[in-house]
């Protein structure tokens, strides 16, 4: 095994949930053999204190891991990213949400892995903001309007079924979310197969060895 497994995520959502899963998946990994952190922007990947912290791990022959969103187009992300990482010389392997292979963001993952009895609820959420735009297009209102985002989506699904969550005040904030609880997601998802497999060349027990 590597010395230690530095992992940068783009965001404090994108931290806990990766906690939540790596302790959920490898629950034997000790939490001083892996550190998490978060860049707190889509731009700040390439700051020097990320860089550095790249470099430092790298020489102290550690693994170094990013995991950011692909956002509105996957090859064109990933081809940024790459490119910066050749730019300033450092080493990673990079996942980008949601599967490594389509466009779109740590919500579009956590959507996608809510389990199916609860999935009618974001029905609703879409004949609300269809009705929006609806609005909007016809102009019946004073002003343009501003449409809700997948994050706004994901904290109104918990806030819905908070009563399945212990402290309904925290429980739904993006630091204190708790992704292991079975009533909300499905860590065991089909959809979380590319990520498990990405992860599992890190932290599977044969990579240990």
């Amino acid at each position: 095994m590597s010395e230690k497994i530095l992992i940068i995520v783009e965001g404090i959502a994108d931290q806990k949930f990766i906690i939540d899963y790596i302790q959920y998946k490898y629950p034997n990994f000790l939490k001083d053999e892996f550190e998490i952190i978060n860049t707190g922007g889509k731009d700040r990947l390439f700051d020097v204190d990320k860089i550095n912290k790249l470099k430092k791990n790298t020489d102290a022959d550690g693994e170094n891991i990013v995991i950011y969103d692909s956002d509105n187009d996957y090859n064109t992300r990933k081809q940024e990213i790459e490119t910066e990482k050749k730019d300033n010389n450092v080493n990673f392997k990079l996942f980008l949400f949601p599967n490594n292979k389509e466009s779109g963001a740590l919500e579009t993952l956590l959507e996608s892995i809510t389990p199916l009895k609860n999935r009618p609820v974001f029905e609703c959420w879409d004949k609300f903001t269809g009705c929006l735009k609806q609005l909007d297009s016809r102009e019946i209102l004073d002003v343009k309007l501003h449409f809700p985002n997948n994050k706004s989506k994901l904290f109104s699904y918990l806030d819905v079924f908070s009563n399945h969550i212990e402290n309904k005040n925290d429980g739904i904030k993006d630091d204190k979310r708790n992704y292991q609880n079975k009533n909300l997601w499905n860590l065991d998802s089909e959809y979380l197969k590319p990520l498990n497999d990405f992860l599992d060349g890190f932290f599977s027990t044969d990579s240990q060895k």
